[in-house]
């Protein structure tokens, strides 16, 4: 079976003959009336293998189930997927299971299925050199935790090109703002992206960040929280000089809501833009790929990236939000929370900060399969479960 994630309206893939082919098309008719994942992972403790959402996306893992070649065509946004695309993609978890595996020494979510699904990527649109090889990162991140193989990446001038599966001329890159060239606001605005809002390990570390800041001498003057997409653009970050955008990693990237927030904030040129991030996977490295889509933001809109800070285990920020932070399963944050503090008030770049736990690897891996199957048991679900769409 073939299927097609795509930003293209029927009306549209019809006029260019895009949708000829195809078995399953995934698109905005299915999008929009659609809810993002909001991070709930009932996916793997209440119904595993079928989100608990009930809309038109509900069912994507089974989908995966039956595919046996996905393309996947987007608007270039920044080197990333457009908000619709990444929506469709973050709905995809269902597919793979919550427990872990190994692979090239990164930890990876086991496969649901026993299948490889081919894959094919192409993002239309203006596109410079930087953004092209950050798609193509973070289609390999995705070829690699779907479980699938990457055959083919292509970025034509436009959707009529998509067929063609050639590449344009890239863009020429924005010059890159200096940090002197800094907005001269003394405003600084963290911004909560996390779908989880107030409930999120993205906003303990923001609130963490908030402290470490104080301690400094420098005062958070705003903060905004863009849970769904069409939320949190504000006046606040548009009078902002610094901001500090706190996410969760979503499938190898931003979450959908955070890509949207991009595309609709009016950031002063020259304001210094950093980042705080999370993952499950022990290995914080494996953020970087979303930190190039930010840089990328940064260069097109004439704003200055300071870099940010990288957080591995992320699964055990909000369990142990209540223990002192010298703790063996806290001691790690503080350091990192700390540098990434110091660039900030400084208005320095504080590169690409990495922040993993004290306790090995293993250890996290055993805690975090036994959370997942505990919950499961609970739940009365098999966590095992294959379900397939009909």
């Amino acid at each position: 079976m073939k299927t097609l994630f795509t930003d293209l309206d029927r009306a549209e893939l019809a006029r260019l003959g895009i949708d000829k082919g195809f078995d399953v098309i995934v698109g905005p008719e299915e999008v929009e009336p659609s809810r993002s994942c909001v991070g709930c992972f009932g996916c793997w403790t209440k119904t595993p293998g079928t989100c608990v959402l009930r809309d038109g996306l509900q069912r994507l893992g089974e989908t995966l189930a039956r595919t046996d070649e996905l393309q996947v065509v987007s608007r270039c946004a920044y080197g990333g997927y457009s908000r619709t695309v990444k929506a469709i993609i973050d709905r995809c978890i269902p597919y793979v299971h919550p427990c872990f595996r190994m692979l090239g020494g990164e930890m990876h979510h086991r496969l649901r299925y026993d299948r490889t699904i081919r894959l094919r990527v192409c993002l239309y649109g203006p596109s410079t050199a930087a953004e092209r090889e950050t798609l193509s990162v973070i289609a390999g991140a995705n070829a690699c935790n779907l479980g699938m193989r990457l055959e083919d990446v292509w970025f034509p001038a436009g959707p009529e090109g998509v067929l063609e599966r050639e590449s344009a001329p890239c863009a020429s890159d924005a010059p890159r703002v200096r940090p002197s060239a800094a907005a001269a606001s003394d405003g600084l605005v963290l911004v909560n992206a996390s779908p989880k809002g107030e409930r999120s390990a993205t906003k303990i570390l923001l609130s963490e960040l908030s402290d470490a800041l104080l301690e400094k001498g420098d005062t958070v003057t705003g903060t905004v929280s863009c849970p769904r997409p069409g939320m949190g653009a504000g006046d606040e970050v548009a009078r902002a000089g610094r901001v500090v955008i706190g996410y969760p990693l979503y499938v190898d990237a931003l979450p959908s809501n955070l890509v949207d927030w991009l595309d609709r904030a009016e950031l002063e040129p020259g304001t210094l833009v950093y980042a705080l991030s999370n993952l499950g996977f022990y290995e914080s490295e494996q953020i970087a790929p979303s930190f190039s889509v930010l840089e990328n933001f940064c260069a097109a809109r004439g704003l200055v990236w300071g870099g940010g800070l990288m957080v591995g285990a992320g699964g055990m920020i909000v369990p142990t939000s209540d223990r002192p932070a010298g703790s063996l399963f806290r001691r790690h944050l503080a350091p990192g929370i700390g540098r990434l503090a110091t660039a900030v008030v400084s208005r320095e770049d504080a590169g690409c900060i990495a922040c993993e736990p004290v306790i090995p690897r293993f250890a996290y891996r055993l805690m975090a399969e036994r959370r997942w199957r505990s919950l499961c048991a609970r739940s009365g679900a098999d966590i095992d479960a294959r379900p397939t769409a009909e």
